[in-house]
């Protein structure tokens, strides 16, 4: 028998067309979802992204560290866990900030603010920065800005000033330390690292000499290779890593503050192109370079070497705040890549793009 329908007065009507009333209900179920509906507005794949990285923020996942561009205009944080992560809106940074340098461990960073005013100390807490924090009387626009390992001190250097600055006692409590004038640094100062010790200073120069600094005395060559481009200090001690491009080495600079020596540690790390980032931690050193896909591991132990391709172009080597991840590679409307050093293997983690309204492809 064939079904009749009424309308609300009892008069026979043809049967209703249900594929409308069937979008109808789809369309209200994405609304409610917040995913929209109809053309406009960003695709579904699109809209969904958005909403799980919107979902990520408000239950405040876990958060592995923050991206950056070098003048402080746009940091996101990286929310989750490697896998299974993403980046978050914009954060809000202080007005003014023009240069913004993330501390190992990413609690905190040293940002510059307009000339002459002081550098100051950016907080991180969670994914909401504190207000900045003005070191008095500290250099204003550092060239070269290097932590101690545990980032509980930094020395800035200030090629117009031909000062180096050492600020103790962060990120809680910043004050300046010392400060090493023109008249006892070497010419043409391209690197600098300090010890958690907070007084032991190295400078490395152009002519890829390495010098002990000390406030009030001359400065003092403790080794020299054919092409300087890395130093770093071993955590907790006065043991230095210098890398040497022309033979693509590793070298122990050890007792820096006593009867200096070098020694070979390993070499053949080619492969590095552009600036070298050098970074030691839980015995393990990371070597890279800024226009290459290639990260050499060394277990300080037994000088065991392990060659790592990346899946992009090393930008950066920042310590997280999850120990044993590193961010390797990000730029503005780029995905990020995160190394996680902490396996027998070490792993790397893709982090996609950007999807809101600040991203710049």
């Amino acid at each position: 028998m064939e079904s009749v329908w009424l309308d609300l007065k009892g008069n026979p009507m043809q049967s209703p067309v249900r594929t409308p009333i069937f979008l109808l209900l789809v369309c209200l179920i994405l609304t409610v979802l917040n995913l929209g509906c109809g053309g406009g507005g960003l695709p579904a794949s699109s809209q969904l992204a958005q909403t799980a990285q919107s979902t990520a923020q408000s239950m405040q996942s876990p958060m592995l560290g923050f991206v950056s561009t070098n003048n402080g205009n746009e940091v996101r944080a990286i929310l989750g866990v490697p896998g299974a992560s993403v980046l978050s809106n914009p954060l809000a940074i202080p007005p003014g900030v023009t240069n913004l340098y993330f501390a190992p461990g990413q609690k905190y960073a040293i940002v510059a603010e307009s000339p002459g005013s002081p550098v100051g100390v950016l907080t991180f807490p969670t994914s909401t920065p504190g207000p900045v924090v003005e070191i008095s009387g500290a250099i204003s626009q550092p060239d070269i800005v290097s932590f101690s390992p545990s980032g509980a001190a930094a020395a800035l250097y200030s090629s117009s000033q031909g000062t180096i600055e050492v600020v103790s006692g962060l990120p809680s409590t910043p004050h300046l330390a010392f400060s090493i004038s023109s008249t006892d640094l070497p010419n043409a100062i391209g690197l600098i690292a300090l010890a958690d010790d907070g007084t032991t200073l190295l400078g490395g120069t152009a002519n890829s000499s390495v010098y002990r600094l000390v406030a009030g005395s001359a400065p003092l060559m403790v080794d020299t290779v054919g092409d300087l481009e890395g130093v770093a200090f071993v955590p907790q001690s006065q043991n230095a890593l210098i890398f040497d491009r022309n033979n693509s080495s590793l070298s122990l600079l050890q007792n820096v503050n006593g009867s200096a020596s070098a020694s070979s540690l390993v070499g053949g790390l080619t492969g590095l192109g552009g600036k070298i980032t050098l970074q030691v931690a839980a015995g393990l050193a990371m070597v890279t370079g800024t226009s290459s896909n290639q990260l050499w591991q060394i277990n300080l132990q037994n000088s065991h070497v392990q060659s790592q391709q990346l899946p992009a172009t090393a930008t950066t080597l920042q310590p997280l705040r999850t120990s044993g991840k590193y961010l390797v590679s990000w730029q503005s409307g780029q995905p990020a890549w995160i190394v996680d050093t902490s396996g027998q293997a070490g792993a790397v983690f893709f982090v996609p793009a950007n999807i809101d309204a600040g991203s710049h492809p």
